[in-house]
């Protein structure tokens, strides 16, 4: 596994993730608490227009700057990890961790050393804590 920047023209890679996954639960956002509630979705890929919608938007936060760490395994993208530099927060010193996906195949797997695909060099690069300022999808645990 091969852990490395992606390149603008990567970016419709994204979409070739395998996204299947069965999720039981969802993390909200409860005055100001993170509280973990039944939900059941059985997602078997992409939802439709995702690649139209976050494709604009993934390459507007690349033209800006932000990070794309991809975990190859060879010319496959098992996994990719994209933290945004706009600054968020009341201080302004919170960065948005924009996507996180790992590939079906890949998940569980201690690849890379153990570690993920996000983007960890971004928090130095930019001098600034890593974080995400409001959930903009769900999560599942």
């Amino acid at each position: 596994m091969e852990l490395r920047p992606l390149a603008r023209e990567e970016i419709a890679l994204v979409w070739t993730i395998d996204r299947r996954e069965v999720i039981n639960h969802i993390y909200s956002l409860r005055d100001g608490a993170l509280v973990l509630e039944p939900e059941h979705y059985d997602m078997q890929g992409w939802p439709p227009g995702e690649a139209e919608t976050y494709t604009p938007l993934l390459l507007a936060c690349y033209d800006r700057g932000g990070v794309f760490t991809g975990a190859f395994d060879g010319a496959t993208l098992a996994g990719i990890g994209v933290v945004d530099t706009v600054c968020r927060g009341p201080q302004r010193d919170l960065l948005q961790l924009e996507f996180l996906h790992v590939s079906r195949p890949y998940r569980g797997r201690a690849s890379a050393g153990g570690s993920s695909p996000t983007p960890r060099r971004s928090q130095r690069r930019a001098g600034r804590t890593a974080s995400t300022s409001r959930p903009r999808h769900r999560s599942t645990p």
